[in-house]
């Protein structure tokens, strides 16, 4: 079962959305030679990912003769705040109350142990002497 498509860019994904900007446009043989540079990148990895690149809308190609050659639909600029709108979506649901019980806070505070020895056997909840 595949995993879900992330709505931001991955690592993978900006990689290659940076050399397109650096570029302007580049074909997948020529990004996949820039990214393994700096670490090994199969020509057919990152053909994959642009396909997923693609379906989010960040880029889009043209045919030149039997290549395909990408550009990036979105800037930078658009890529960080798709980014900074997302997280901060993701910190309003994490901040949101779950109920309106919670919006009053705790109605039952637990008392804990107020230096008062616990109940049970005998000798729990006395130091050692």
């Amino acid at each position: 079962m595949a995993r879900p498509a992330s709505p931001t860019l991955t690592k993978s994904e900006q990689a290659i959305l940076e050399v397109l900007w650096d570029r302007g446009e580049a074909s997948v043989r020529e990004v996949a030679d820039e990214l393994s540079k700096q670490k090994p990148a199969a020509y057919t990895t990152v053909l994959t990912m642009f396909n997923i690149l693609g379906k989010k809308g960040f880029v889009s190609y043209r045919q030149e003769g039997r290549a395909f050659i990408y550009r990036a639909v979105i800037t930078r600029e658009e890529a960080r705040q798709q980014a900074l709108d997302h997280l901060c979506a993701v910190l309003r649901r994490v901040a949101e109350p779950v109920g309106p019980a919670s919006a009053a806070g705790p109605r039952h505070r637990p008392q804990g142990n107020q230096g008062t020895p616990r109940q049970g056997r005998p000798g729990q909840g006395q130091g050692r002497k």
